[in-house]
């Protein structure tokens, strides 16, 4: 995760606190306590660790959230800055799709007259669809304006740009997942 972070010029910040407030206590002894008031003891702990694993969980799922956008964020911007076609080949698994998936929302949700074109395997799509992050509804009209094009291989990628020059509006961006593995080893 480091080797990632570095390579895209993110930085991973904590906001939150973790100062532990734990305090170490002497051995005490229990059998003073009634049965009811160690049941209520009991369930009151429970009720505890049930509140801090949702607020460790909460936690997690904002800061996983956090670098999926920052490192979104820094493909976006590094796209805006040059000029032509872009290669993202640094990541080989494990959310490329996600990640690319989201760039296209980001290019879109704040303009209603920009389009995207995400070139894609229809197969891998169904076997692995992108993650989409929170607060996103499956059901937004941002979603229709990404253009999914499926195709199996160069062909495919080959007819989609030599009737590029044909669309009425041409897309913002286009992304292409995968693009390796729609070529022959020639």
């Amino acid at each position: 995760m480091d080797n990632l972070l570095a390579a895209n010029g993110v930085t991973l910040e904590n906001e939150y606190n973790n100062d532990d407030n734990i305090q170490v206590l002497e051995s005490m002894t229990f059998h003073s306590l009634d049965s009811s008031n160690a049941k209520k003891y009991k369930r009151k702990k429970k009720r505890k660790l049930e509140d801090d694993n949702e607020a460790v969980n909460s936690m997690l799922i904002t800061s996983i959230d956090n670098v999926a956008n920052a490192i979104v964020t820094d493909m976006y911007e590094s796209i805006q800055r040059y000029d032509g076609f872009k290669y993202l080949s640094k990541f080989k698994r494990g959310g490329k799709t996600s990640l690319l998936f989201q760039l296209a929302l980001n290019s879109v949700v704040d303009n209603t007259d920009k389009s995207v074109v995400f070139i894609c395997n229809r197969r891998k799509l169904d076997n692995k669809p992108p993650f989409l992050s929170k607060g996103i509804d499956p059901s937004s009209s941002v979603l229709d304006r990404i253009q999914m094009k499926y195709v199996d291989d160069e062909d495919g990628i080959n007819k989609f740009f030599a009737a590029f020059h044909m669309h009425d509006v041409f897309p913002v961006l286009v992304i292409i997942d995968d693009l390796g593995e729609f070529f022959d080893e020639k």
